[in-house]
């Protein structure tokens, strides 16, 4: 296979300095694929994509939907399709999409980045439904933009629960994870977090800072003068900003009995958003004392 994956973050900080260039040919491809995950700040990291690589060197393309969930977790993905964009457009070498689906892509003389944000699955669903609400009035009628328009925040997360094979408001991010992993669809959980112990980066929306850190400090040997400095754009203003604030007005709007219901529903994201979170203190703090140790050497 001469397809490569750019190097996992790995439990030593050092692994993030490796290039996988030097493994292969001088002429290695390289390419950043961001999976950008519905309101998982992908719009943000798209910002500091371009601001890295230039507009003509990123590129944003939608792919056809393999199906619903169970689709997705049998391996019935787009997958090929993204693959074959690829190979047809070799200039590009940042692409974006909301509806690429992994495996990741299988091109001879390339390594593939993958970047993908995680998120708390209710506030994720909460971000989505004032954003739909905002797309619907700006005249895009779908159906989750219409259920936003025309219900509350309890309606919109209960009109979209009610659909079994779509994942928007059902372990939405573990599904896109665990189609990384093949496996029984009744393995959800374990395929998810076998993913997000195997993927180079994930990043979690409320580490946001933390995961650019880490993001910069793994891409820029491959991609020099790489920086990720904070931005945000396409952020849901008016929302309170801490988590704890956020979940509160969550269980007020979408009273007791539903909130647990959604955290049921959510049980496979809820995990692989703890997980995701944990990995990435653990690599910034892993990260600040290799430059703190740094700093003191220089000193003495």
């Amino acid at each position: 296979m001469n397809n490569k994956v750019a190097p996992r973050l790995g439990t030593a900080i050092s692994k993030l300095r490796q290039s996988p260039g030097s493994r292969g040919s001088r002429d290695q491809r390289k390419i950043v694929l961001h999976y950008h995950l519905f309101k998982n700040a992908g719009t943000s990291i798209d910002q500091i994509l371009k601001n890295n690589f230039g507009e003509q060197r990123w590129r944003n393309q939608e792919f056809p939907s393999g199906g619903g969930t169970l689709a997705i977790l049998k391996g019935n993905s787009c997958s090929n399709a993204v693959e074959d964009w690829l190979r047809t457009n070799p200039d590009v070498q940042v692409l974006s999409s909301h509806t690429a689906v992994m495996p990741l892509p299988n091109i001879p003389a390339t390594t593939v980045f993958p970047i993908l944000f995680v998120r708390h699955p209710l506030t994720r669903l909460q971000s989505a439904y004032f954003f739909q609400r905002h797309r619907f009035h700006a005249g895009i009628d779908k159906m989750a933009t219409r259920l936003a328009a025309q219900s509350d925040f309890a309606g919109y997360v209960s009109g979209l629960m009610a659909r079994q094979n779509n994942s928007m408001a059902r372990n939405f991010t573990a599904v896109r994870l665990a189609a990384a992993v093949p496996g029984p669809t009744n393995q959800l959980e374990q395929r998810a977090l076998s993913a997000l112990n195997t993927l180079p980066f994930v990043g979690s929306v409320e580490r946001f800072n933390q995961s650019l850190s880490v993001m910069e400090h793994w891409l820029r040997p491959h991609f020099p003068g790489f920086r990720a400095d904070p931005v945000w754009r396409n952020a849901t203003q008016g929302q309170p900003r801490s988590m704890s604030d956020r979940l509160d007005q969550i269980l007020d709007d979408l009273g007791p009995r539903l909130y647990e219901q959604a955290l049921q529903v959510n049980e496979a994201d809820l995990l692989v958003h703890k997980a995701a979170m944990a990995r990435i203190e653990a690599l910034y703090d892993a990260l600040s004392a290799t430059t703190s140790q740094g700093d003191q050497g220089a000193r003495n």
